[in-house]
């Protein structure tokens, strides 16, 4: 029996995501992923997406979906934005039999609403976690209206954890069991090595990125949830370890440049400027979004990932894809649920998890991380055969564990059961 036959007749699943390209979103990418890979299944996709931006069009066709934009206003009101978004909902009742949210809010009522407005309308709703707020994903618990929220949590058909350490926080006494498993995939075809280190430097040429030194990527929107202030501070001593001919560190993502959302963007612009100064001028390099970064990924000797706050991060599992041997910063069932330590990459051991975790109360120093960090990136830099064993592991874990074809056949078998 094919996957798709479970079906009792065909979906139409109308996503919900926090931005879609040109908007930048890690979720988003995922969900376009998933959507696609959906679609050789006999499910049919629509998007509806929150876009900060006036000047991106109202309705477009992106990937062959069409894709509806919810504008956020500069106010900031959550109540206003939830309203309107569960207006569109109501509007599209007609074109959709699931409403699925890809990634979950900060704040509880961004999805409330048109939670409310998809089950009035008689159509089932699951909603994607791919963020632990303070040991509660869903922000009810101790909040004002606490027995309300309950109720329209209650309400949703299935929450979907991206990883184990949000199913293990999940507020089953709150809402209910109604939730499972549901971790991220990954494209292996794109994200894949090279077939031989000639290509990987012919594709390095290609981005302007230097052949005759070694090359470390970190990709991620340049924001202080991600951490790169810590990453360039353990960069220089990395450099300097290496001596004359020091690795390139090149940062993929966007600069989060404007103030909302938790962005501080006086800081990131600061951030960036000191890359062009002694002493990581010509160490570093910010080359910003791109819809390729497999590219990056491909062209590169290893992979590092410092982020303080996730759910279960898609650049890792694409990282390892690209047969990348990853240095990672621990995030207790998250970052270990991926990276087995000394097998496919390095963890980085953080004693103070509270304090790391907290990147809104400001830098985190440790220096006890930071030599570690710098011990085990400079590891994989100074010793080719362990990055090559480990980039072996790496790519071997992803064929393992990393599919997104397998995903979406899981959410076939739960659209089935729902």
């Amino acid at each position: 029996m094919s996957v798709a036959s479970l079906l009792r007749s065909p979906e139409r699943v109308l996503f919900f995501v926090f931005g879609f390209p040109p908007d930048f979103s890690g979720a988003a990418i995922q969900t376009i992923e998933l959507a696609k890979a959906l679609r050789a299944r006999g499910v049919r996709s629509s998007f509806l997406a929150e876009t900060y931006d006036e000047g991106l069009p109202h309705v477009t066709v992106s990937h062959g979906f069409t894709v509806r934009r919810v504008l956020r206003g500069r106010d900031g009101s959550v109540h206003r934005f939830g309203a309107a978004l569960a207006w569109n909902v109501l509007r599209r009742a007609s074109d959709f039999s699931v409403l699925y949210f890809g990634g979950n809010p900060g704040e509880f009522w961004t999805t409330a609403y048109a939670t409310a407005a998809a089950r009035l309308a008689g159509k089932r709703v699951l909603v994607e976690l791919n963020m632990d707020y303070d040991g509660d994903p869903l922000r009810i618990r101790g909040t004002r209206l606490e027995a309300t929220k309950k109720w329209l949590g209650s309400s949703v058909e299935r929450y979907l954890p991206n990883s184990g350490a949000i199913l293990r926080r999940f507020p089953v006494d709150l809402v209910g069991d109604n939730v499972e498993l549901f971790p991220y995939g990954v494209d292996l075809a794109r994200f894949a090595p090279t077939a031989s280190r000639q290509q990987a430097l012919a594709l390095r040429a290609c981005l302007g990125l230097p052949v005759d030194r070694k090359v470390v990527v970190a990709v991620g929107a340049v924001t202080r949830r991600k951490n790169p202030d810590l990453v360039l501070r353990a960069w220089q001593r990395v450099c300097e370890r290496l001596g004359t001919r020091p690795p390139l560190l090149v940062w993929v993502g966007p600069a989060m440049t404007e103030d909302r959302e938790g962005h501080d963007a006086a800081w990131v612009k600061d951030l960036i400027a000191s890359a062009d100064r002694p002493p990581l001028q010509g160490l570093v390099r910010f080359v910003g979004h791109t819809d390729t970064p497999e590219d990056y990924l491909r062209a590169a000797d290893a992979f590092v990932f410092a982020s303080r706050q996730e759910g279960s991060p898609s650049v890792v599992r694409e990282a390892l894809a690209c047969g990348l041997p990853c240095v990672a910063l621990e995030l207790p069932g998250i970052t270990d649920e991926l990276i087995e330590d000394g097998r496919n990459g390095f963890l980085v051991r953080v004693p103070d998890q509270g304090r790391f975790q907290a990147w809104q109360l400001g830098a985190f120093d440790d220096p006890r991380v930071k030599d570690e960090l710098v011990h085990k990136l400079s590891r994989v830099l100074e010793d080719p055969p362990l990055a090559l064993l480990l980039g072996a592991k790496a790519r071997e874990t992803a064929l393992r564990r990393f599919s997104i074809d397998a995903r979406a056949d899981r959410l076939v078998e739960i659209l089935a059961r729902t």
